[in-house]
């Protein structure tokens, strides 16, 4: 089935395409993000839970308040993949294109859907859509990890507390319960995130696919193992994903994502990862509507001054 677009969906996504797009400049790799110090960690394991157990219902309010801005904001969203020499390590080429993005529901389910709106080689809507299939959660769904309704089928361990991209944050490590399919439910994922001290926002996150380890040494088994060609083993070498999302646009008190970096990576060696190839997502130029003031403001009582 083919879903329509409605006008003022397409309105909005071509206005904000139309009111400017990020040029293209040097893509550096992702480092790890900016840390400062030393990681100050719980003395123990029970203070690391004691520490959890009274951070989450923080972390569950500022997700809720997350959850209202889901459908309220479009942006634009730069495609770049780049290729890179396996055993030289460098990018051999690079490919870059740009989308309006606007989250939405998935009348089906609960789950966040995405309208990207295609631009032509002038950077106006094309009025078509793309659908693109990336191996990894959308990156605000990230926001709605300590939802009790998700966080309930996740595993997290208290880290401790870092300065993360000049933000001082909570360090908690998180187990999937999912088995890896299609790569887009955070409950395939494990890895850790950083969380903002005093609002609960998401600074960072950093995840890789659920038992994706042991899946690699088993196929890097079969690999070495496998018939010898004289061009080549009979078995392909195996590939994993890293994730990094990072979360640097800030309004009405939240951060928003600012940058996915996906790689696709092959084992060469025994615990020996070389890039194959980077899926860099952007998001910039930020729009907002229906945004309403949670407070309600009153007016001075009779006989006040």
């Amino acid at each position: 089935m083919t879903r329509r677009r409605s006008p003022f969906v397409a309105a909005l996504l071509s206005a904000a395409i139309l009111s400017g797009t990020s040029g293209s400049q040097p893509l550096s790799p992702d480092t790890g993000g900016t840390r400062i110090g030393e990681r100050q960690t719980p003395a123990d394991e029970v203070e690391a839970a004691a520490r959890l157990h009274e951070l989450m219902p923080a972390w569950a309010g500022a997700a809720r308040r997350y959850e209202r801005y889901a459908l309220r904001f479009l942006c634009s969203e730069t495609h770049r993949t780049i290729d890179y020499s396996r055993f030289q390590g460098e990018a051999r080429k690079e490919k870059e294109k740009v989308y309006g993005y606007l989250l939405t529901l998935d009348p089906s389910s609960t789950d966040y859907q995405v309208i990207r709106q295609v631009l032509d080689s002038e950077g106006r809507p094309t009025g078509g859509e793309k659908k693109i299939d990336v191996p990894a959660p959308e990156p605000y769904s990230w926001t709605q990890i300590f939802l009790p309704t998700l966080s309930s089928t996740l595993r997290f361990h208290y880290l401790g507390r870092e300065i993360q991209h000049y933000k001082l944050t909570h360090v908690v490590s998180f187990e999937g319960s999912a088995p890896g399919e299609e790569g887009r439910d955070i409950r395939e994922w494990s890895g850790t995130v950083w969380i903002e001290e005093n609002t609960g926002n998401i600074v960072r996150v950093e995840a890789r696919p659920n038992y994706q380890n042991e899946r690699i040494r088993t196929l890097w088994k079969d690999y070495v193992q496998s018939f010898s060609f004289p061009w080549g083993k009979a078995k392909a070498r195996p590939h994993g994903y890293a994730l990094a999302v990072v979360f640097d646009f800030e309004r009405d008190g939240l951060l928003f994502p600012t940058r996915v970096d996906l790689t696709d990576f092959t084992w060469i060696a025994t615990n020996r990862e070389v890039v194959d190839t980077r899926l860099v997502l952007t998001y910039d130029d930020y729009r907002f509507f229906r945004i309403e003031s949670e407070e309600k403001v009153h007016g001075p009582k009779p006989g006040s001054p």
